[in-house]
Formats: C-alpha cells, sequence, structure tokens
C-alpha cells in the first residue's frame, strides 16, 4: 500500500507537469481555474445531496438486513452459555436474563447485581460480570458480521465499523427489546456515519469527474484555446510549473479523502490506518498536513 502511494505521488506530478508543458502557462491556468470551480461544486453537491442518496437508497435496505441479523443472534442465549462456562451454577429465568441486557447499568455492573441477588460473593460477582462483559464485547460486533454475510452493504459497512465499548453497551441494550429496535440503533449510531462518509465521497468522485469533462468540453468547443498565440519556452516552463502546483493540489485532495476514511473508521482499519501513510516516503508529506 505505501509504495502504491508513493508511486501515485510520482506518476501524478510528472504527468501534469508535462500536461503543463505541453499546454503552456496561460491554457493551463484555466484549466485549473476549472478543476478549482470542478472541485468546490463536487464538494457542495456531495454534502447537500449525501443524506438524501442514504435516505433513498440504502438506508431501508440495511436496517432490514441489520433486523435479520440482530434477530439471529441470541444475545440471551450467549449471556446463558457463557456465565455457565464461567463455572455460574445458577438457574436463571429468561427475563432476569433480559434484565441484565436492558437494565439502566452496564452489562458487568447488572450481572454483577443479579449474581449477588442470588447469593454470589461480591468479589466472585464482580469478576463474572467484568468476564461476561469482556465477551460480549469481544463476540457481538463478530456475530452481527457473520449475519451480514449475505448482504453487500451491510457487509462492507461491518469491515468498516468499530464498536467502542460505550457503543457495544447502548447496542445490546436495544437488540434486548427487539430485532428492529437494535437495528435502528445500529442503523443510526453506528452504521449510517461511516455509510455517509462513503457515500459523500462517491458522489464527489463522481461529480468530480463529470465537472471535468462538462469544462474541458466547453473550453474545447468554445475555441478559447485555438485564439492564442504560440507557445514560448518560457510559457511552456511556467506552464510545467503550475503543472506541478496542479498535481499537489489533486495530491492535497487524495490525502483529504484518505483522511476522511481513517478518521470514519477511527484508525481501526488493518490496511488502511494512519500508520500506513505515515510509513510511505512521498505522500506522507500531503498526508501530514491533513491528518489529526
Amino acid at each position: 500500500m505505501a509504495y502504491f502511494f508513493d508511486g501515485a505521488v510520482i506518476m501524478i506530478l510528472i504527468v501534469t507537469a508535462l500536461t503543463g508543458y505541453c499546454k503552456g502557462f496561460v491554457r493551463y491556468v484555466i484549466t485549473m481555474l476549472g478543476t478549482v470551480a470542478a472541485v468546490l461544486v463536487a464538494f457542495l453537491i456531495a454534502n447537500m445531496s449525501a443524506e438524501n442518496v442514504y435516505n433513498k437508497y440504502f438506508k431501508t435496505q440495511l436496517i432490514t438486513s441489520l433486523e435479520n441479523a440482530a434477530e439471529q443472534t441470541d444475545l440471551s442465549k450467549l449471556v446463558s452459555n457463557e456465565l455457565k462456562n464461567e463455572g455460574v451454577d445458577i438457574d436463571l429465568s429468561d427475563e432476569e436474563i433480559k434484565n441484565v441486557l436492558s437494565g439502566a447499568g452496564t452489562l458487568a455492573e447488572n450481572t454483577e447485581k443479579l449474581l449477588v441477588s442470588k447469593g454470589t460473593d461480591l468479589d466472585t460477582a464482580q469478576q463474572k460480570g467484568e468476564e461476561l462483559s469482556e465477551y460480549i464485547h469481544s463476540v457481538m460486533p463478530q456475530k452481527l458480521s457473520e449475519k451480514l454475510e449475505g448482504n453487500k452493504l451491510g457487509k462492507s459497512l461491518s469491515k468498516a465499523v468499530k464498536f467502542t465499548t460505550e457503543q457495544i453497551d447502548e447496542a445490546v441494550k436495544a437488540l434486548s427489546e427487539g430485532g428492529r429496535t437494535g437495528a435502528e440503533y445500529l442503523e443510526k449510531n453506528i452504521f449510517r456515519p461511516i455509510a455517509l462518509t462513503f457515500i459523500r465521497l462517491c458522489v464527489f468522485m463522481t461529480v468530480y469527474v463529470l465537472m471535468e469533462i462538462v469544462i474541458r468540453l466547453i473550453l474545447r468547443l468554445s475555441g478559447v484555446f485555438t485564439r492564442m498565440a504560440g507557445l514560448t519556452a518560457a510559457n511552456r516552463f511556467a506552464g510545467m510549473a503550475l503543472g506541478l502546483c496542479k498535481g499537489g493540489l489533486y495530491l492535497v485532495l487524495i490525502a483529504f479523502m484518505v483522511c476522511t476514511v481513517i478518521n470514519a473508521t477511527e484508525n481501526k482499519l488493518p490496511k488502511f490506518n494512519s500508520a500506513v501513510f505515515e510509513n510511505t516516503y512521498l505522500f506522507s508529506y500531503f498526508f501530514d498536513i491533513l491528518y489529526k
């Protein structure tokens, strides 16, 4: 990955510099202004339309997939089995397990209270509560991800999403109230933010490419370039310098999109994180400007 981005830096700068040299300074100024306009328009449209695109084409499908996954993930059974594995030889009713999952406290606190009420000493109850909490925190996201395997959108997002401890506790409470309630919580608080980020990036790239094509067609059909005088050596070299600047602009845009993805996924993707890009030789100069 690091070599790919460093190679991309070299190629982009070479191509834009050569293009600037061939077009000359004046022509390249015009096309560069077109690029800036395309970026601004694409940015505005992406931010304005992402929510509508998500709600219209993805939200219902995602909630349905999450609901199906939630209904196939039996948290009560996971809790019951794990407590038995921990050596807790106490019969617990479905209602008691549900209270552990949906109670006001954390999963560990609710488990501790229940076990103490059943005669378990405080230290043991606290230990079992913490062990159960750690188990559910590690297993629940994995179980949901497995159940989303059949859905392309859900599967893709589940790989990018990383739950915080607080989010897992809240998700467990919501899931204990039913598949639909759990699915709506997961969609709104976990999956929606990352989905909107990727939709914005996709819309931005699509609109940007289309705008560049339209602007180039307008310039070509208007005959602006054909009416210009021939290129001098100074004009060509000034164009090459401007081409390097435009290449830098492209690289800043790429770095911005990379940073957006990393921040949206809380820097937890195994092959797409800050460490990968900080270890590049050339791209890191652009990445470090924007990454916080």
